[in-house]
């Protein structure tokens, strides 16, 4: 357990603060720490819920912009926010909710996003219903995030948290057309639709998505023998790399850029490969044959406008590896429609939560 009084103290509260600029919700995480070391924690707890409704979330699965971009870092000792954010969890929002507008929202998608959406509306004082085809609210949280690295008990305790405000739910309810009734109808669908890269999808290529949710729902089992292949560098396949491991597969990670580039979670790939996972960085999938991937090396080039390296296939470096089942993540991307208002992942693409958690925030 960190000790988290002595990590506050430490903080430099920065006159630039690095950590809260890269925090995709800006939270003001220098005045938060101060407080805390004061011992003055609700007080905390209070203004960072001004900027974050679901601190329970982001603690357990933000991915560390702050630490990343701590000045602390070049020590190798950058400040941890993510553990307060939990801690900050157990005391209670106490902002009041406003009197009632007689305004009617419908918010379709129980994610981060929509969940954060409906929060906002509900202390203004509407009345808000959230739908989802899934049984829990959560979206790509309760479906495909395994449980050895998130506590599910933590979505029950958000809806209570909305229910307590007077949230309506319509849980395991899939929206076919726009519910009628409602003043505004906000969408938070998330991303689903899937890169393939060029591959075909099949019985031995398969997404990563899908290997995700039949382990978690839908009682997948796997054989023991074989030679299993995650394709990605992001936390969908970390999270697969890491199931697969754990059931104690031969799993190797393919990833066309080197590990500093990889934008998933360090943490997780330390973990899979302490599990036993294999990794094959500045390595890309040309093609599959049968039962045969064929490997090129990479080489990594100058950083492109997007700022990421460019990498560069090489030649003459074609290798034939065997492999039994291939899981693609290399990320998804939203499906919106004309004339409808969409927050969240499905504007976003593939993001993360506290990205999505803003973006229902923004939205007026």
């Amino acid at each position: 357990m960190a000790d988290l009084d002595k990590i506050a103290s430490g903080c430099l509260h920065c006159p630039k603060a690095f950590c809260s600029l890269a925090c995709p919700l800006h939270n003001p995480i220098s005045e938060a720490l101060s407080l805390y070391s004061k011992g003055e924690k609700a007080k905390a707890a209070e203004l960072i819920y001004q900027y974050n409704p679901f601190p329970e979330l982001t603690g357990a699965l933000c991915e560390r912009f702050c630490a990343k971009n701590c000045v602390k870092h070049r020590l190798g000792e950058p400040i941890a926010f993510s553990p307060f954010e939990s801690e900050i969890a157990q005391y209670p929002d106490i902002r009041a909710k406003n009197e009632p507008t007689g305004k009617r929202i419908a918010v379709i998608g129980a994610g981060p996003a929509g969940l954060a959406y409906a929060y906002k509306l509900l202390l203004l004082g509407d009345e808000v219903t959230v739908y989802d085809a899934y049984p829990s609210v959560g979206g790509a949280i309760y479906a495909y995030i395994p449980g050895f690295r998130f506590d599910m008990g933590i979505l029950d305790h958000v809806q209570k948290r909305l229910e307590r405000l007077g949230c309506h739910f319509k849980l395991g309810h899939r929206v076919e057309e726009e519910p009628a009734g409602f003043d505004k109808v906000v969408y938070a669908t998330g991303a689903y639709e899937a890169n393939l890269a060029g591959f075909k999808l099949n019985e031995r290529i398969q997404l990563g998505l899908d290997l995700l949710y039949g382990l978690k729902h839908g009682g997948l089992t796997l054989p023991l023998a074989g030679h299993y292949f995650v394709y990605g560098g992001g936390n969908v396949a970390l999270d697969c790399l890491r199931s697969l491991a754990r059931l104690g597969l031969d799993v190797t990670l393919v990833y066309r850029r080197s590990e500093l580039e990889m934008p998933g979670d360090k943490e997780q790939l330390m973990l899979a490969e302490q599990e036993g996972a294999k990794t094959r960085f500045l390595t890309v999938i040309d093609k599959a044959e049968a039962n045969i991937l064929v490997l090129k090396q990479c080489e990594l080039g100058p950083v492109g406008s997007d700022g990421r390296r460019a990498f560069k296939v090489l030649d003459g470096s074609e290798e034939k590896v065997p492999f039994d089942k291939l899981y693609l993540c290399l990320g998804e991307r939203g499906k919106t429609l004309p004339g409808r208002t969409y927050i969240g992942d499905a504007v976003l693409g593939s993001s993360n939560v506290p990205s999505a958690i803003y973006s229902a925030l923004s939205l007026d």
